[in-house]
């Protein structure tokens, strides 16, 4: 296991802990496809095609992360 001075091993972002002061990976990836969506209106397609993922990837994402829409409209 590779070691980092500051945080100890690298493995604890991959475990969910956060380093300290920091967010986790799932946290920083919930935050950044939250912005993008927030940036395009919602419109999944478009959310998706900046963060290069497909738009069924983007769905998995947003229900694994249980992101709504404001107001609470479905697609």
């Amino acid at each position: 296991m590779v070691t980092t001075p500051a945080h100890g091993t690298a493995a604890h972002g991959a475990l969910g802990v956060a380093p300290a002061g920091g967010f986790t990976l799932a946290e920083m990836e919930r935050r950044h496809i939250a912005a993008a969506l927030e940036r395009w209106g919602w419109h999944q397609g478009h959310a998706a095609l900046e963060l290069g993922i497909s738009v069924k990837t983007l769905y998995r994402k947003i229900r694994r992360y249980g992101l709504q829409r404001p107001g609470g409209r479905g697609r």
